[in-house]
């Protein structure tokens, strides 16, 4: 099976480096380092009685020796990946996990494992694709809609704030999907910095491979897996739903680590007295003239709350 999974790892990391044995012989009481070919004719010379045994085989292993393959994967191992990011997830936490087999299968390579990984790069977020079957909305517009400040940022900069790269492989995200989602809803036509895997195969066989690469080095008993509340999942959702699922957030603290509450009263007041000329502008609102509504008096549906609406959709 050849899952490119080995490879990331022997890409990320440098697991079980070798290196040869180095001999050095005495000249003028210096240590003079001796070539193979020199130590193999002192060897034939000396040793012609043994039968052909050579001093460098005593010291080296055959190169065919050090050739080993890996050992095969577990039938059951094979048949997690053939089903996929969930078949994987599934068996590493019933039985993937306990076993120090599996755990020695996945951290084996071969050549044909190995897998270009580029450095990080800024990529179109419209060029990518969801593969997660979930998006949490909250964990996507919490920071750029809890401050002024902030949204006005994401507005200008076209990209994402957060620190580090976001996985992908081709098209495909693999990781970071609420980084993405959330350069994706402020700016369509922005960027975000992407380290692309080269995983073979399909969209499913990428998701599997990089799931078996995160198996191979968790070292918890339970498989990682990203989750949210399925009230604010937007996989599949419309322009409308989704309004309806900020509406029903305004003025919660959606994420504790946010600068502030969904479209909190301090955020829509410094935008209302023009502020962020920015903010008004990306949001289709006069430069002048907006009235403030406080949490308080803002109706559902935003229905006397221009401002919030404007924001929202």
């Amino acid at each position: 099976m050849n899952t490119g999974a080995h490879g990331t790892l022997k890409l990320l990391a440098d697991i079980k480096m070798k290196k040869e044995l180095q001999i050095f012989t005495t000249i003028n009481r210096q240590n003079v380092p001796v070539d193979l070919k020199t130590l193999n004719d002192i060897g034939n010379e000396e040793m012609t009685e043994t039968k052909g045994l050579r001093l460098t085989d005593l010291l080296f292993e055959k190169k065919e020796k050090e050739k080993k393959e890996p050992p095969a994967p577990p039938a059951d191992l094979e048949d997690a990946f053939h089903k996929g990011p969930a078949g994987v997830r599934s068996f590493m936490n019933t039985q993937g996990n306990k076993d120090p087999e599996i755990q020695k299968v996945l951290m084996q390579s071969s050549a044909e494992d190995v897998i270009p990984i580029g450095g990080a790069e800024s990529v179109s977020v419209g060029n990518l694709g969801p593969t997660q079957q979930f998006i949490d909305l909250m964990q996507s517009v919490s920071f750029p809609l809890g401050s002024a400040s902030v949204l006005n940022t994401a507005i200008t900069s076209k990209t994402s704030g957060a620190p580090g790269a976001i996985s992908i492989s081709g098209d495909a995200v693999l990781d970071g999907h609420h980084r993405w989602s959330g350069v994706y809803a402020i700016t369509p036509g922005g960027s975000i910095n992407a380290k692309n895997f080269g995983f073979p195969g399909s969209v499913k066989d990428k998701l599997a491979s990089a799931q078996l690469a995160i198996a191979a080095v968790n070292q918890s008993e339970t498989h990682p897996s990203k989750g949210g509340a399925a009230a604010t999942d937007i996989i599949g959702k419309g322009k409308d739903a989704i309004v309806k699922m900020i509406d029903a957030n305004k003025g919660n603290q959606t994420d504790s680590k946010a600068p502030g509450a969904l479209l909190n009263d301090e955020m829509i007041q410094s935008i209302v007295s023009g502020d962020y000329p920015a903010i008004l502008d990306w949001a289709g609102l006069p430069k002048e003239g907006n009235e403030f509504v406080s949490l308080a008096d803002s109706e559902a549906g935003f229905v006397n709350d221009p401002v919030r609406k404007a924001i929202a959709e």
